[in-house]
Parts: structure tokens; sequence; C-alpha cells
């Protein structure tokens, strides 16, 4: 075996190269497609493996992915390659900063602008279809979410197409929600923003994902009294409190309201908090998660059941 026989064997092993078939399933984009645009444009430009075959590094199935975003808004990929890779590497999803998120998405932005909302809807389903509801949720709608924050604090998306997105967003998740078939497990979700938090996008998207990973979640919506919050918990018998905050509430309101709560709700019950407000915290009371994304979001349900499969399974003691 050459070296880079080796090279390419032990980076399938850690994988950091992935099949075209996998590329195909991750970015909905045809195999047939990608090798027409590997001849034609130069990209994406896969190794080949041990067998001939073709294998892409992890940094061009991102950019695929943004490819497939690019097309979705109605671009062509003559357009698209036009500048070579360096067009693409504007977009890249691992940059960081609020340019790049606006470039990424300003097709999309330019629709709401426009207020052609049936194209920006069909978007979200095509990539609601081709990706499924938790990566929907994670991929697209979570940093869309943000671009949309970013242009509308800049001045570049008044608060008709903010609420325009917020619209077609809740059209597609309710749709999303409404066709779900499942037999709900553990845990069981309580699910709310508090009062003064009337941003609902954030608890919408975690309940989809809940909802993806076979959660009951209690969804009580925006503004809703911390009190009710806690009778919600009793009533339901419920697992965990999952809230979110935005960054226009409060860091000081927050911790404070998040301690009351912690105390009123019974020990058993988990408090999850999450939102760009929750980042600025920075001690949280015994029983409070803090999360950063929803990965992490669908990490905790994992870790949840786990920890109490393992107290369920243990045997009941008997009468004396």
């Amino acid at each position: 075996m050459s070296d880079t026989d080796r090279n390419i064997d032990m980076a399938l092993q850690q994988d950091k190269l992935v099949p075209i078939s996998v590329v195909e399933q991750e970015t909905g984009i045809l195999k047939e497609t990608l090798r027409v645009w590997e001849k034609r444009y130069g990209f994406p430009r896969p190794l080949r493996d041990q067998h001939g075959d073709r294998v892409y590094p992890l940094h061009q199935v991102e950019k695929l992915r943004i490819v497939r975003e690019m097309l979705d808004a109605g671009m062509r990929p003559g357009k698209i390659f036009s500048g070579g890779e360096a067009q693409l590497q504007l977009h890249h999803p691992s940059d960081d900063g609020v340019l790049v998120r606006l470039n990424r998405y300003e097709s999309m932005l330019n629709l709401l602008r426009r207020q052609r909302v049936d194209e920006f809807r069909d978007i979200l389903q095509h990539r609601l279809h081709t990706l499924g509801l938790p990566r929907f949720a994670k991929e697209v709608l979570a940093p869309l979410t943000q671009a949309v924050g970013d242009a509308w604090q800049r001045g570049e998306l008044s608060v008709a197409g903010e609420h325009l997105f917020t619209h077609q967003v809740n059209l597609v998740l309710y749709g999303a929600l409404a066709a779900l078939r499942y037999t709900p497990q553990a845990p069981k979700v309580v699910a709310a923003t508090l009062t003064g938090e009337s941003h609902h996008i954030g608890i919408l998207m975690v309940e989809a994902v809940l909802s993806a990973h076979q959660v009951k979640c209690l969804q009580l919506g925006t503004n809703t009294p911390a009190k009710d919050v806690v009778d919600a918990a009793r009533d339901a018998a419920a697992d965990v409190v999952a809230l979110s905050f935005t960054a226009a509430y409060p860091p000081q309101e927050i911790a404070e309201t998040i301690a009351d709560l912690r105390a009123a709700l019974p020990p058993s019950v988990t408090l999850w908090i999450g939102g760009s407000g929750v980042s600025r915290l920075k001690d949280l009371p015994e029983g409070v998660q803090a999360i950063d994304s929803l990965t992490e979001l669908e990490q905790l349900v994992v870790q949840w059941r786990k920890k109490h499969a393992s107290v369920r399974s243990l045997p009941k003691a008997g009468r004396s």
C-alpha cells in the first residue's frame, strides 16, 4: 500500500473522508451531478480510496451543503462556481462573524425583503424534506434565525420582514410536527418562554428536535408566567422544564428568575435553559443545565435516558 493509500485509509477510519453515496445523502445533491460539477467546474475535488472510489474531505461536504442552499435560493451552478472555490469560502459555515452569516443567507433574506414568501417557504420545505426534522432545525433554522436577527439589528431587514420570517417558520414547523407519528418516550418535557420573552422560534425548534427523538413535549408558548410553568410541570409529572431566553432578556433577570424557578420546581425535575441570552450567565444553580446548541440538546436526551434507565432497571423492594 502506498503512502497515499495509507493516508486515505487512515482518514476514512477517522471519518475525515466521506464516500459519494453519503455526500449525496447529506447534501441532497445527486452523485451524477457531483461528477458533472467535478469535470465542468473543478469542484468538488474528491480523493480516491484504495478501491478507486470517490471520497470527499469534510470541508468540501460543508461547502456542498452551502451550494445546496444557494441552489434552493434560485442561483444557477454556473453563477455559484463562477468565482471559483473562493466564492464558497465567503459562505463557509465554519467561519464566524455577522457579515459571513449575512452573506451566506443573502438570497433568502432578499426573498423576505421582497415579500416572496411562497418561494421562501418552498426552500424551507425542501430543506426539511432533504435533511429531516432534527438536522433541518440544527443546520438550517438555527443559523438562519441568527442571520435574520443580525440583519434586523443592522437595519437591513424590516420588522415586517422579521415577522414574515417568523410566520413562515411557524407554518413549516407546525406542519412537520402535526405530521409526525411517534410513540412518546421519557423524558417528558415542558417547554416555554417566560413573561417578557415573546420570541418563540427557539423554543419551537426545541420542540421539533425533542419530538423527532420521541420525547413528549408540552409546549406552553411565549410569555408564560413562572408560576404557570411550575404548575404545568407538576400537573404533567414532567421530568424536565426547558426554557429559551434571547439576548434581549437582561442577564440579571434571567439569573434571578432561574434561581426562583429552580427553588419552586420539584427536585426531581431538571431545568434546561438555552438561547442567546444564556451564554452571558456565569454561575448556575444546581439542577440547571445550560444548552449551547440543539446538538447538545440531543446529547442531553441521550444522557438523561442512560442515567434513568439504570434507575428503572433496579428491582423494586418487596413489602415486609
